[in-house]
């Protein structure tokens, strides 16, 4: 049973085809994010291995490349080809001697059931961005959640968000929703073209949350839901029914969780909303990456989306 407000493990997607679950990859003993880098190798460049889309890939390569630098952290990136399977891509990285590997797209849950070990977000979101090697061991965490928590829970605390609409309930949107219900959002609509995807995620935050979360067939009937701000968690195309002035307007706030830049971060701008961008959360995503791999005492002092000692991920 979950406990009151604790959000439940999604329905594993690995389960067997005779409906019996397959034995998942374990959730103790997790390494703390100082502990990934031995004392004696401190001092050397920290090896990441980055797989996925290529795009994705060059995204990534470039933000965690200035982050290191600020930190004055050596890094080098070994870059693996997207069409590589699981398994062959898992030993590969093993082989190379990488520290970790960043994983995107697919491969966040494809991965998951080749892992020795899970934290319990990535448990929980059934994903992993980062796969840290240690003692032969592969520890599977999800970075990305702790990022989508920590940027989304400041950037609402001064703002109204009683009620919100979430467009798009995929691996991001699963991510953004958890991050609302810990921000203190109470009701949420959500609006995926998968109408099965956005029931399965408005029953995984009902049942563990107690947030009132309801689905749209779709935005067509938005004028009848108030609701504070939007969170984009889907491709970059604006459906067309925010467009309408009643839909949109300065009062709301917008959440766009997306790198590239959507015509719905265009209008928010241009109406004057509040907003936090995708490159935020990719900053913040970069830093977390980095924070598992290097210990506390090399990292630059705290600014406003950083804290002095890398964030506890089991306590998410």
């Amino acid at each position: 049973m979950t406990a009151p407000g604790a959000l439940p493990l999604l329905p594993s997607p690995h389960a067997a085809s005779d409906g019996a679950p397959q034995a998942s990859p374990q959730t103790s003993a997790l390494p703390s994010p100082q502990a990934a880098l031995v004392t004696p190798r401190r001092n050397a460049p920290l090896r990441l291995g980055l797989a996925g889309r290529p795009a994705a890939r060059l995204q990534a390569e470039g933000i965690l490349l200035a982050k290191a630098a600020a930190w004055r952290q050596p890094l080098t990136l070994h870059h693996f080809a997207d069409d590589d399977a699981p398994a062959a891509l898992l030993h590969r990285a093993r082989a190379a001697g990488l520290d970790a590997l960043h994983v995107t797209g697919a491969l966040t849950e494809t991965m998951l059931p080749l892992l020795d070990q899970l934290s319990p977000v990535a448990q929980q979101q059934h994903s992993v961005d980062l796969i840290l090697f240690q003692g032969g061991l592969s520890f599977g965490v999800n970075a990305a959640a702790w990022a989508h928590k920590r940027a989304i829970t400041r950037f609402l605390a001064p703002l109204p968000h009683d009620h919100a609409l979430l467009l798009g309930a995929g691996r991001r949107g699963r991510a953004a929703a958890c991050a609302l219900a810990s921000a203190g959002v109470r009701k949420l609509a959500i609006y995926d073209p998968r109408r099965d995807r956005a029931l399965a995620l408005s029953l995984f935050l009902t049942q563990g949350s107690g947030m009132r979360s309801v689905t749209l067939p779709s935005l067509d009937s938005l004028c009848d839901h108030r609701f504070d701000g939007i969170i984009r968690a889907m491709p970059a195309a604006t459906p067309t029914a925010l467009d309408r002035p009643c839909n949109l307007s300065p009062r709301h706030w917008v959440i766009d969780t997306g790198q590239e830049t959507s015509a719905l971060t265009a209008q928010a701008r241009t109406l004057g909303c509040r907003a936090l961008s995708g490159g935020d959360l990719a900053q913040l995503l970069a830093r977390r990456l980095l924070d598992h791999l290097t210990p506390a005492t090399t990292q630059p002092a705290s600014g406003p989306l950083r804290t002095q000692r890398p964030f506890p991920y089991r306590n998410l």
